[in-house]
């Protein structure tokens, strides 16, 4: 540290404190945010043409298995 003078300590500090405070916000932004993460679906689907809620229970094999609403063609089976 002989070599260095006197005088080039806060400039070296500074430039630490700049450097740190990059480094931060870096890894800072690099996180995962839970609201970018796809939410698992409440039922799979399954292909049932003409569906009917009788017909789904049944091949959901469970009361709570409907149609879908936008597609008669698939039966929407919850996953438990």
């Amino acid at each position: 540290m002989t070599i260095l003078k006197k005088n080039t300590s806060l400039p070296i500090l500074v430039a630490l404190i700049v450097m740190a405070n990059v480094l931060y916000f870096c890894i800072a932004n690099n996180e995962i945010e839970t609201n970018d993460l796809p939410l698992p679906a409440k039922c799979y689907e399954m292909p049932l043409p003409n569906c009917t809620e009788k017909a789904c229970q049944e091949l959901c094999q469970d009361p709570k298995g409907s149609c879908d609403k936008l597609y008669t063609y698939f039966c929407c089976c919850p996953i438990s």
